[in-house]
């Protein structure tokens, strides 16, 4: 029996209260019925067969998670409905916020004891004139969504702000929804144009590879292609890069020894100097000097 099959069979044969009779439920397989609009459902069979548009890794053997499906086991249910989205060009309906909760009642259905928790959803249904429109609302909404986590990680982040300007927003909007600035957004698109195991790759590791880490990762890879580099050649690099950085033997690269350097110089202002100078009245002879010096010794 396949595994389709076998969650039917559990399905149908979950223990039914007097109460289940007035609930509303929804099934994946007959959402082309529904006629355009909002609907709120109780809950929902075959969660299975929803299609997960998200860009977060959940790790379901976390501490965390496995905290979830306990507080959704105690309530017998998920307390806040989830979001989805029919899109009837690609006759599948999308999780657009709610994923975790969604994969905390599977582990509770399908798992080695199982058991009925209730997922309450609500469902979006596109009217065919407004399909586009519709569909950027609601990746907006989720992204934001996801964005306001406060354990959403670095390169979960910089996937989000790709996300929004795939759905057609400009910079200015994305700086303006995200609260993040412009040259941060332009970086973090950069992001997007990796291959997608080596954006699999940062996310499994988003602890160990930090926002600033991805977006200088994806810089690089542009960079290096631009001057001439072969993709494969170039991902080859960015692959040993991250595997230093998540082994721990990322060694000091020469920019950010030089910067460190910098930073680390007593920088001088000229025209700060000069009306000191002036001011104390030295010879303008002398004054020239000093200041030939000092830009001589890179200090400003």
């Amino acid at each position: 029996m396949s595994g389709a099959n076998a969650a039917l069979v559990l399905e149908k044969k979950r223990t039914v209260r007097k109460s289940d009779s007035k609930l509303k439920v929804f099934d994946p397989r007959n959402v082309s019925d529904l006629a355009p609009g909002e609907y709120h459902f109780d809950d929902v069979v075959l969660p299975e067969l929803l299609q997960e548009d998200n860009d977060r890794v959940i790790k379901t053997y976390s501490q965390s998670f496995q905290e979830l499906v306990e507080s959704v086991r105690s309530a017998t249910r998920v307390r806040e409905e989830i979001s989805l989205f029919y899109d009837p060009t690609k006759e599948k309906v999308l999780i657009k916020s709610g994923h975790r909760r969604t994969k905390a009642v599977m582990q509770i259905r399908y798992g080695s004891l199982p058991f009925h928790a209730m997922l309450p959803v609500k469902v979006k249904i596109p009217h065919p004139e407004n399909i586009e429109k519709d569909s950027r609302d609601q990746e907006i909404v989720a992204v934001i969504s996801n964005f306001q986590r406060e354990n959403l990680k670095g390169v979960e982040r910089a996937r989000s702000m790709a996300r929004l300007s795939k759905a057609g927003l400009s910079i200015a909007e994305i700086s303006r929804l995200m609260s993040v600035n412009r040259k941060t957004i332009e970086r973090s698109l950069n992001i997007a144009l990796l291959p997608d195991d080596v954006q699999l790759f940062m996310l499994e590791n988003s602890e160990k590879v930090t926002e600033r880490e991805a977006i200088r990762v994806a810089t690089l890879y542009k960079v290096k292609q631009s001057e001439g580099m072969s993709e494969p050649e170039a991902k080859l690099l960015i692959q040993d890069d991250l595997k230093s950085i998540v082994n721990g033997n990322a060694k000091q690269r020469p920019e950010e020894k030089a910067k460190k350097d910098e930073e680390g110089i007593f920088k001088i202002n000229i025209e700060l100097l000069e009306a000191k100078m002036k001011l104390e009245k030295i010879p303008p002879a002398i004054s020239e000097k000093i200041i030939s010096i000092i830009k001589s010794d890179n200090l400003v």
